[in-house]
Formats: C-alpha cells, sequence, structure tokens
C-alpha cells in the first residue's frame, strides 16, 4: 500500500530502511494502528521537504520529520494534553507522528474507522474542542500533501485546506 509513496520519498528527500519486525510486533502490541504499521513497514520513519529544520542521517536537512516507528507515542503519552481538556481521553487514539516544529504535530487519528484522519495538534490547544484542524482523511493522503507542497506546513498554503475540526 506505502511501497509508491515511499519509493517517491527516498527518490527527492530521506527515508530508513523499513522497521524490523521485533520493532513491528512491539508497536502492534502497544496498539500502533494497523495503517501505521504498514508504512512502517516500508520505512522506520523519513524526512521531507525542502528546509533546515531537521538533520537527517544522509547530511542533508529537511522541513520535517516523520518519527521512528520507535518513538511515536500517543498525544495523551506525550504528555502535554491537560487531564481536564473535553478531548483529553480521545487524545489516548491520537497517535503523534509528524513534528512540524514548535512543539506542534500532526496525528494519526484512530478514534474514526477506517485509515485514520489527520489532525493538526498545536501544543497551546491540545483537547480542547474545535482547536484541531482535520487536514487529511488518511495518512496517505497526507504523505502525498507533504511531497506535493515540499514538506511546508498545510497552514501556509491556499490550496490546502482543512476539512474538518475537532
Amino acid at each position: 500500500m506505502f511501497k509508491k509513496i515511499v519509493q517517491e520519498i527516498r527518490a527527492s528527500f530521506y527515508a530508513y530502511p523499513g522497521a524490523n519486525v521485533a520493532d513491528l510486533d512491539t508497536a502492534r502490541l502497544n496498539g500502533v494502528p494497523s495503517v501505521l504499521l504498514q508504512f512502517y513497514k516500508e520505512c522506520d520513519g523519513c524526512f521531507i521537504g525542502s528546509g533546515e529544520e531537521v538533520a537527517a542521517p544522509d547530511g542533508k536537512t529537511y522541513q520535517l520529520r516523520i518519527s521512528r516507528l520507535s518513538e511515536i507515542q500517543t498525544t495523551q503519552k506525550y504528555g502535554y494534553v491537560e487531564k481536564d481538556a473535553p478531548l483529553y481521553d480521545m487524545t489516548n487514539l491520537w497517535w503523534q507522528v509528524i513534528e512540524i516544529g514548535d512543539a506542534n504535530w500532526l496525528a494519526f487519528d484512530a478514534s474514526k474507522e477506517g485509515f485514520g484522519r489527520i489532525i493538526d495538534v498545536p501544543h497551546e490547544e491540545v483537547g480542547y474542542e474545535e482547536c484541531h484542524a482535520v487536514i487529511a482523511e488518511t495518512f496517505m493522503e497526507l504523505l502525498q500533501q507533504l511531497i506535493k507542497y515540499d514538506g511546508q506546513d498545510w497552514f501556509g498554503i491556499d490550496e490546502w485546506q482543512e476539512i474538518d475540526r475537532v
């Protein structure tokens, strides 16, 4: 499912080899959604976009980084959502996958069936209603957008509008 998009990432940016079986098994036991595991089977994280935000093992710098499988965790586990936030319980199903800078993340929302929509998780408003933009219907769609817009933040791109709000 992700083989072609990972090849595209490798051709233009940087992608690690696929995650090893032990890491995939551990992640599965920890509740990482199967769609994310399919991606991580092809590459154990990557760097996308022209920029100077993050350094990759190839010696180049990129705009953003998709975390390695062993690093991902839920927004709740990450620890910066207040326990009295209205969406606190839901944040246990938001898998923080992409750090976009300034402690802000894009997360895979596993609370919805299907392929998991992608939501913007700004650190100042985590867990509060109507503060999280849905910016892609699937993880695959997100990857395509990130490649298309060279890793730039969706918020500054007129053609990339939010789909909904959580």
